[in-house]
């Protein structure tokens, strides 16, 4: 991203037309600092940090300042390590410099699973709820007080978890387990807590590491029919372009005795807390009662709620307003902020190449979603984006980098976790050529975890 944007800025100077400087001078602060920043930082850096030689890096700059609207997509790849928020910020950098914000066919787009966005936004269900929502809920429910203490995010659960300050979890639906870092160790905490409540469509490993009292409590998933009341129910989904609509179930549940997650949410609620303040099995039997209640909790906090019912289930949904689609900027200085990052030479790829005797050997690993996956979930075991059959546990790897694993193995200076170890990965095929390579993925992959050797 700072290779692009350092390119950007040189053809600037050399007067070719490329920034979008009548945006930055209306929209933007920073731009000088960010500037400054990126002509400063070295092209002999950027490159060895990338991976990616000048000539692709110059392509990408050119092909950007040829686009008349971009739009930015990541998914959980960009979000989920160390450097999330400035290479988020970073990316937010790019789209500004040519005013890819706000304008028809731009802007920044995060692939984001609608039921953590819908939770936070539509639901308040969010580790620090606004005292507006709070206010609303309260009057929305005549004689409940509500606890204004700010809760945990993601991070902290885990951290909640390992330190055993966190005696119990609740899990709507999702795959907390797998889906956060050092998965072994959140699993093997869960398994100490006193108790453990998964609401779920679908059973996964999280599932197996209960604790002292341990409960799965399967749900109708959203492609089913849902009956409350004598009448068929409808909840409703936001997608990535912050459009909300209406979801009806097409097929009949896997069992009668199956329930709704608002059905058991509220016998839950019930249970716990008797239903004077909340009509807990009125709200369950109607769906539309509870989005009333939405409705009236989003006053004063997001736009776009009013007639709430009427609006999700017309064609086409609602779409909920964001401000940055408007170029109205919620920052203190009531602009966009573009942000300077210097190149870290302290990352994770930094740290264990100091860490070895030769920093050459040092390869990063990343891990790749794969077809029939959703999520954390693996359906089956092909993969035919990539032409992989009958097998998960593959490793892709450059074959100039192969030469450099294979003799770390041989000589046992390297340490990999199991199952993947010296003597059960074996190597696939070597791949001369992409052509070679989709050939050679055409034979069944054993169930031994498997290298696949891609052109160098």
């Amino acid at each position: 991203m700072k290779g692009v944007m350092k390119r950007l800025v040189e053809m600037q100077a050399a007067g070719q037309d490329v920034l979008d400087m009548a945006f930055i001078d209306a929209h933007c602060t920073g731009f000088a600092a960010l500037r400054d920043d990126l002509l400063n930082e070295p092209w002999e850096r950027i490159v060895a940090k990338s991976g990616l030689p000048r000539q692709q890096i110059d392509e990408i700059a050119e092909l950007y300042a040829r686009s008349n609207a971009t739009m930015a997509t990541w998914c959980m790849g960009i979000t989920h390590h160390e450097d999330s928020v400035a290479t988020i910020q970073t990316i937010v950098d790019l789209l500004l410099l040519r005013g890819n914000i706000g304008k028809p066919g731009a802007g920044a787009v995060p692939v984001r699973g609608h039921s953590n966005v819908q939770g936070e936004r539509t639901m308040g269900c969010t580790f620090k709820v606004t005292d507006t929502w709070l206010d609303n809920l309260e009057a929305a429910f005549p004689g409940i007080k509500l606890s204004r203490a700010v809760g945990h995010d993601a991070a902290g659960v885990v951290d909640g978890l390992l330190d055993h300050s966190i005696e119990a979890f609740l899990s709507l639906g999702g795959n907390f387990a797998v889906a956060v870092p050092d998965s072994p160790r959140v699993c093997a905490a869960l398994a100490e807590t006193r108790l453990t409540v998964h609401i779920v469509t679908k059973f996964n490993r999280g599932h197996c590491y209960p604790g002292a009292v341990g409960l799965v409590l399967p749900c109708l998933a959203r492609t089913d029919i849902d009956t409350r009341g004598g009448h068929a129910q409808f909840i409703s989904t936001e997608d990535s372009m912050s459009v909300v609509h209406s979801s009806r179930g097409i097929q009949p549940s896997r069992s009668q005795l199956m329930l709704s997650e608002p059905a058991i949410v509220a016998g839950i609620g019930h249970a716990l807390c008797g239903s004077a303040a909340i009509d807990w099995p009125t709200l369950a039997d109607d769906y539309s009662l509870i989005r009333e209640k939405i409705e009236s909790c989003q006053k004063n906090v997001f736009e776009g709620f009013d007639q709430h019912n009427r609006k999700i289930d017309q064609p086409g949904g609602v779409h909920l307003a964001n401000a940055a689609a408007s170029r109205v900027w919620e920052t203190a200085s009531s602009k966009a902020e573009l942000k300077v990052h210097p190149i870290r030479l302290d990352g994770p790829v930094e740290r264990a190449q100091a860490r070895e005797a030769k920093p050459d050997r040092v390869l990063a690993l990343m891990t790749i979603r794969s077809h029939d996956q959703f999520n954390t979930t693996v359906y089956g075991l092909d993969d035919r984006y990539r032409g992989v059959f009958d097998g998960r546990h593959v490793i892709f790897v450059n074959t100039a980098d192969w030469h450099v694993w294979a003799s770390r193995m041989a000589t046992g200076s390297t340490s990999i976790p199991a199952p993947m170890t010296a003597s059960n990965v074996r190597c696939m095929a070597f791949a001369p050529s992409p052509t070679t390579f989709r050939r050679a993925a055409s034979p069944p992959i054993s169930p031994k975890p498997s290298l696949w050797c891609l052109p160098a």
